[in-house]
């Protein structure tokens, strides 16, 4: 069992559900990282800048999907807590590892959230 834990917001949760069904490969791909993450959130391909400043990006191979998250036990270690990003920041276990978004590099400049 990795030693953190999975939180997805629904907004990642319904792209990964489009993903799923339109790109069944991408998924597979999608969770082998996510499961890389959980093993060690913080070998991140480098920082989000804008409007999604200090999240972590992911890399999910070189021509596909990227994945936005950050994790609790950094986010409280600098007492930044989220609660207007992170819904359930204060019932969050501090091993948990919040994914915000997943896109296609061609779509980057669509993120929402």
């Amino acid at each position: 069992m990795p030693p953190y834990r999975y939180q997805a917001t629904e907004h990642f949760q319904k792209k990964l559900q489009r993903i799923i069904n339109q790109d069944p490969e991408g998924h597979r791909h999608i969770m082998k990282v996510v499961d890389r993450i959980l093993e060690n959130p913080s070998d991140a391909d480098g920082k989000m800048h804008g409007s999604h400043r200090g999240k972590y990006k992911k890399y999910v191979g070189r021509d596909g999907y990227r994945l936005l998250y950050y994790f609790c036990e950094l986010c409280r270690k600098a007492n930044r807590r989220l609660p207007d990003i992170c819904r359930d920041c204060d019932t969050l276990p501090d091993n948990s590892v919040i994914f915000f978004d997943v896109f296609h590099k061609n779509e980057k400049d669509k993120l929402h959230y």
